[in-house]
């Protein structure tokens, strides 16, 4: 509820935070929010994926059916699901900074507490609640990209997935360090741990609220002191900048809520995000997930073999995507670089499938390889695009509830790559649901060159204006 005390302040002049982020400017402050919001990205990536290599050795260690090594990964999106719609609409509510640090501290506490599992049901209750927490970190993605001006919101937004691929690149490490050294598993765990206890820690030390929240609830004067302080960090006067007597402009708008994004207002964009999130999910860790088992061997019954040097290859195929989608995403735009990237990662994964038993060593390599690099660069992009399509009022509630589609993908998906269904049989499905993802993301509005949550008033304003991936690539409306 905005403070209507604060609300009738007479200021001599009234600017928008758009304006006034801009007049910050991008420096030293936005590199300290990205360090640390990155970090959580990190730790997201390595309590995700590390899955991957644990879920096939505690099969064998603990003599798992494939149904019980499948409900392992399953339990961690089934808690980031729950997370995701409890964590992010108090995002909204509550404001982004304690909803940012606490579920950075619940990927850190339950991810290191893995380590003491001793059973199955103890190791899936630690997997649950390592997925809540992860459930919440679309939250330090939306205010990195509400301290963002707009010329430089799409490529800075990117900087971050680098740290999702230090986390991917040190999962095969730490495994290949650990458990292809003949140590626990355990060990493996808490290697893959340590990232998030110093996310968080970065976290209460660099990380103010955001103060487009601060605006949408009229705490003004909060949000020009975060403003100022930006400002000095990045080297100006923040006196001159912001002089006294200069006001920050109220957007008046409805509370947010789940139901909002029912409303004709974001209707038909949440529809569309959630089935683009849904696709999102299912290709990315779907792909990841065919990787390591298109480069495993099961010697016997008891032992297991990866070859780490091809899943350590594939995995630096993301730093070639995030590279990848930072050069095109201003250029193509949004859209366009989502449609033809997901197309190109599905065409990929599926020949993965299709020659996962070639003869030729290198060709399984370099196809898991452009694979991991088209899906890192959709995937990338669809993050910045949901991000700046919401308006402020349901931002971390719209990008969660997306989010929370994700997960559930995520809990389908492993019961399909890690049973028993051939390769290429699990390698079409992949190609299929890309397909429908594409479809989906084409009918999302543009927002390059937009301010965040304009964009729909801009496709409104201009029902005949064509965007950057109409006029690049065909695909039929959807009927």
């Amino acid at each position: 509820m905005i403070d209507e005390q604060e609300h009738t302040l007479h200021y001599e002049r009234v600017i928008s935070v758009e304006k006034a982020l801009d007049l910050v400017g991008c420096g030293n402050f936005q590199y300290r929010v990205l360090v640390a919001a990155g970090l959580c990205f990190a730790a997201d990536s390595l309590e995700v994926l590390l899955l991957t290599f644990l879920s096939p050795i505690l099969k064998i260690e603990w003599d798992l059916t494939s149904s019980q090594s499948a409900g392992i990964v399953s339990a961690v999106f089934a808690g980031a699901m729950i997370g995701t719609l409890l964590l992010g609409s108090m995002g909204d509510i509550y404001g982004r900074r304690p909803v940012y640090l606490l579920s950075a501290s619940c990927v850190a506490f339950f991810g290191f507490a893995t380590c003491l599992a001793t059973d199955y049901q103890s190791l899936v209750a630690m997997r649950f609640f390592v997925g809540f927490g992860v459930g919440g970190l679309v939250v330090p993605f939306d205010i990195l990209a509400e301290f963002l001006p707009m010329s430089e919101r799409g490529s800075f937004l990117l900087y971050i997935e680098f740290f999702w691929t230090l986390g991917s690149l040190s999962v095969p490490i730490f495994a290949y360090l650990t458990i292809g050294k003949g140590s626990s598993w355990v060990v493996f765990v808490f290697l893959c741990s340590i990232p998030c206890f110093i996310g968080t820690f970065m976290g209460v030390c660099l990380v103010p609220e955001s103060p487009r929240w601060l605006v949408s609830q009229g705490r003004i004067n909060e949000a020009m002191v975060i403003l100022r302080k930006a400002a000095t960090i990045n080297g100006h006067d923040a006196d001159q900048l912001f002089p006294e007597g200069l006001g920050l402009k109220i957007n008046e708008h409805e509370s947010s809520s789940y139901r909002e994004l029912l409303k004709p207002k974001w209707r038909n964009i949440t529809l569309l995000l959630w089935t683009v999130w849904f696709g999102l999910s299912f290709c990315y860790y779907g792909t990841i997930m065919v990787v390591t088992r298109a480069f495993q061997t099961e010697i016997n019954e008891d032992e297991i073999v990866f070859d780490y040097t091809s899943i350590f290859i594939s995995s630096t195929a993301e730093i070639v995507g995030t590279i990848l989608v930072i050069s095109t995403i201003d250029m193509l735009g949004r859209i366009a670089s989502q449609v033809v990237f997901y197309t190109l990662g599905g065409i990929f994964v599926c020949l993965l499938c299709l020659t996962s038993n070639s003869a030729l060593a290198f060709v399984p390599t370099t196809i898991a390889f452009f694979a991991r690099v088209f899906e890192m660069a959709a995937t990338s992009c669809t993050w910045v695009t949901t991000a700046e399509v919401f308006g402020t009022e349901v931002r971390t509630t719209g990008h969660s509830s997306a989010n929370a589609m994700a997960r559930l993908a995520g809990v389908v998906c492993p019961f399909m790559i890690q049973s028993n269904i051939p390769l290429p049989i699990v390698g079409f499905i992949l190609l299929f649901i890309h397909g429908v993802t594409v479809i989906s993301v084409y009918h999302v509005p543009e927002t390059n060159g937009q301010e965040m949550g304009h964009a729909l008033d801009v496709k409104e304003n201009n029902p005949d204006t064509a965007t950057v991936a109409q006029e690049l690539i065909e695909v039929p409306p959807i009927s």
